[in-house]
């Protein structure tokens, strides 16, 4: 299982110049493939009281070919979140979760670079653009 969708190069050496000319520019991959490719879970002491955290390793590659042959790694997120032992775990709610972290995250920096205000949508035609399918 997997995640399809658009990836782009927010994190090269010209990330902090980023405007529409730029956003124009960048390379962008239509059809990334995300993975989950690592998961583990640990405890952490947090003011005296133990606490649990799952630790989430999602790769980027251009496509499941690439991660199948595992080629051409386009980018690594690494994320930590708190559960409980009532929190479902199983990999589909860490996709769907990350799903909704990719599309807030291409949203707002979206929005940022075409001058948006957080409450205004989205064009269509970058909306379009920020649409991710289950594999």
């Amino acid at each position: 299982m997997g995640i399809t969708g658009i990836y782009i190069n927010f994190y090269d050496e010209n990330s902090d110049v980023i405007n529409l000319e730029t956003f124009n520019s960048m390379n962008k991959y239509t059809n990334a493939y995300y993975i989950i490719d690592d998961m583990n879970f640990f405890l952490e002491l947090v003011d005296d009281v133990e606490k649990t955290f799952v630790n989430i390793i999602v790769n980027v590659y251009n496509s499941q070919e690439d991660r199948n042959n595992r080629n051409n790694l386009l980018y690594s997120y690494f994320y930590n979140k708190e559960i409980t032992k009532n929190d479902n775990i199983l990999w589909t709610t860490q996709y769907n979760d990350f799903k909704q972290y990719l599309i807030n995250t291409y949203e707002t920096l979206l929005k940022k670079i075409l001058y948006l205000d957080s409450t205004t949508d989205l064009p269509t035609e970058y909306q379009n653009l920020i649409s991710f399918t289950d594999t």
